[in-house]
């Protein structure tokens, strides 16, 4: 004789299952998933279902929970029944919008990146990093943030392009900056692409 197994409260990594039975006789229930004995619950004689909670499972996977009836005085199997069960998935994290400088950055002009605007930019490629899933060089982070009232340094400069750079962009970063030399639009737009590409 089949089972009915129900299951409730899926979530990404869990689910309970419960089966109803007759509750004639005393009775175990053995409980599977994916053919390997998860949990033994015995029933008194009168009691009419059994459940079963599964933790720890990975998001997005379907599984097969069966459950094995056994009967007491003397010991027989009675029945059993099995289903599916999908776990939710994982939700998609949400990529970030694109960056765009709010001065003007472009060749021939000179460029006025404030320290906020800079480290804003430091942001949304931390963003990005949380997004793919990258964790950063805090050295590389340390660098590469600016100050209020000072000039940026190749250093920070060449920070920004390493950090950028593991995000594995697909429009590859701008040449190192050496130092001494001026930092130009053509360097500064292309962290903004590089960092654009990322998907």
């Amino acid at each position: 004789m089949a089972l009915s197994v129900t299951v409730s409260s899926i979530t990404k990594t869990s689910f309970r299952a419960r089966v109803q039975t007759s509750g004639a006789v005393p009775m175990q229930h053995n409980w599977y998933l994916d053919g390997a004995l998860c949990d033994t619950v015995q029933t008194a004689e009168g009691e009419m279902s059994s459940s079963c909670s599964f933790s720890g499972l990975d998001p997005g996977t379907t599984y097969d929970v069966m459950v094995a009836v056994y009967a007491f005085n003397p010991w027989r199997y009675l029945a059993r029944g099995s289903r599916s069960v999908t776990t939710e998935e994982e939700p998609r994290p949400v990529r970030p919008n694109d960056w765009s400088w709010w001065s003007a950055v472009s060749a021939g002009r000179a460029m006025k990146l404030t320290a906020s605007e800079w480290n804003a930019f430091l942001s949304r490629v931390q963003e990005f990093a949380d997004y793919k899933g990258v964790s950063l060089s805090s050295s590389s982070l340390s660098s590469a943030i600016a100050a209020r009232g000072t000039t940026m340094r190749a250093s920070q400069a060449n920070a920004a392009r390493s950090l950028v750079n593991q995000l594995s962009p697909r429009v590859g970063v701008p040449y190192a900056v050496s130092a001494g030399d001026a930092i130009t639009a053509s360097f500064i737009n292309g962290l903004k692409d590089a960092l654009n590409s990322v998907w």
